[in-house]
């Protein structure tokens, strides 16, 4: 009785529903890699068009997957439009470790100089000391703040649609 109960209550579920919402994704692929980046609905996408220098900025709206476009604030590109995608994952790690390193060259010059002030003899490593510092600081910035994923044969941006709707039960993908 309840078996029977629970199979109406599956079968009204996917029978008189209009459509699940599901995701729809922006995925970037890389060849013979298992590993991808997802971009959902409402992410922000930097990205370069082809043959443009100008970084975009923007908030995704919506994906069609039949036809390849994604819509912005202002406006729509198709995903064949696309250079590469900039990636700012490791910004705030960077950051953090810029900081970190500028602040230590810095205190480090601080305290070098009171040491000079009271008294004490100056030594060029002092200065090497600081300026490696704030150098490593820049460059770990510089080195991991971005990356650029350039889009062509290894790299690719492909829509995911996972919505399901009660026409994908009655006519499957093969069937009749």
């Amino acid at each position: 009785m309840i078996s029977r109960f629970l199979l109406l209550m599956v079968a009204g579920l996917f029978l008189f529903t209009h459509v699940s919402e599901g995701q729809k994704i922006l995925q970037v692929e890389r060849s013979g890699r298992k590993k991808v980046q997802k971009y959902y609905i409402g992410d922000i996408l930097n990205f370069k068009l082809k043959g443009e220098k100008t970084d975009y900025s923007l908030p995704i709206r919506d994906m069609d997957d039949r036809t390849g476009l994604l819509t912005f604030d202002n406006g729509i590109f198709h995903i064949s439009e696309i250079g590469e995608i900039i990636v700012t994952k490791n910004q705030r790690a960077a950051r953090a470790w810029n900081i970190t390193f500028v602040n230590f060259g810095l205190s480090w010059a601080l305290f070098t100089a009171i040491d000079v002030a009271v008294g004490g003899t100056f030594h060029w490593g002092a200065v090497v000391v600081v300026g490696s510092a704030i150098l490593v600081g820049y460059l770990i910035k510089w080195l991991f703040s971005k990356r650029k994923l350039k889009l062509g044969k290894k790299r690719r941006l492909r829509i995911l649609n996972l919505n399901i709707s009660p026409s994908d039960f009655l006519n499957p993908v093969g069937g009749v």
